[in-house]
């Protein structure tokens, strides 16, 4: 034989084993794997899956209503917070103003407190100076005042 057909067959042969090798090493890492994590269950068919799929739509589109029903409740909730406290403004503003009316009313009763104070024993020394008399008119039951009540007597 010569060198070029020696050469050949070696070749040939190494191929051949690393062949060999390639699948003795895909057998046991195959063996590796199925000793770490056997197989117990068999895998569901495509019917059970596709059950299974059904199923989770809708349960994915329940949610999905869900959600959006939360969502319009949740804005419902934003706007009707909005408002109160708007309405907690407005009445703070109120309650300020009436707060300040408040303080001008009281200002003027204490006022009004010190005049009628100033006033009374003025009041007082005009009515124990004026002596108290009583004065009665009898004309008998009849008071003419000039006029006449009767209409048509001439």
């Amino acid at each position: 034989m010569s060198s070029l057909s020696r050469r050949r067959s070696v070749v040939a042969v190494s191929v051949v084993a690393s062949l060999f090798v390639a699948a003795f090493t895909i057998r046991m890492a195959a063996s590796w794997t199925a000793a770490v994590a056997p197989l117990d269950e068999r895998p569901p068919d495509a019917a059970q899956l596709l059950a299974s799929l059904s199923d989770e739509a809708s349960r994915a589109s329940a949610l999905a209503d869900q959600l959006q029903q939360v969502t319009a409740q949740s804005d419902e909730l934003r706007a009707a917070l909005e408002t109160a406290r708007q309405k907690a403004a407005n009445d703070a503003s109120t309650a300020e103003d009436l707060a300040a009316k408040l303080e001008q009313a009281r200002a003027k009763l204490a006022s009004l407190q010190a005049q009628l104070a100033a006033t009374k024993p003025a009041v007082v020394t005009v009515t124990q100076a004026a002596p108290a008399t009583t004065t009665t008119t009898s004309s008998g039951g009849y008071e003419d005042d000039g006029e006449d009540d009767h209409e048509g007597h001439d």
